[in-house]
């Protein structure tokens, strides 16, 4: 990281850039990658187009509290189990979107995820969003 720029202006030119060009940006330092990683994980969304992220993110997640806090929204567009495990870390989480009404294969996977958030996030987290499976990802919303 460039010395001659605060923390302040990297931030202010990360918030501007793409995800996949935040990714990349991460690798030029650990300094980068301290200020960068929030922005990434901020808005995390589960779906079934990206593989990786139950594969990879959820379990980094479940392991990594730190980085996991960093997670505000959560959006989940399609039932992973992984999600389990890495939402008693998301402890800063203020906002939870179920993306279908069916969304969990089981009356007792609903169950089970509705105790892990009672007792893992916070008590100012924003109340549960759905939304029907005719909406679209929040990458299309115009917000």
């Amino acid at each position: 990281m460039d010395s001659r720029f605060p923390a302040e202006i990297w931030l202010m030119v990360a918030n501007l850039l793409p995800k996949e060009d935040l990714s990349r940006l991460c690798l030029a330092s650990q300094q980068l990658l301290r200020l960068v990683r929030p922005i990434i994980y901020g808005k995390f969304e589960v779906d079934t187009d990206n593989p990786s992220t139950s594969s990879f993110t959820l379990p980094l997640l479940a392991s990594n509290k730190g980085l996991a806090e960093s997670v505000k929204s959560l959006y989940l567009y399609t039932y992973c189990p992984e999600v389990l495990d890495a939402i008693p870390n998301m402890s800063n989480s203020k906002y939870l979107m179920l993306g279908m009404n069916d969304l969990f294969p089981s009356a007792d996977q609903q169950k089970l995820f509705s105790q892990i958030l009672s007792m893992h996030i916070s008590s100012d987290f924003l109340p549960v969003v759905h939304f029907t499976r005719f909406a679209t990802k929040t990458s299309q919303l115009k917000m």
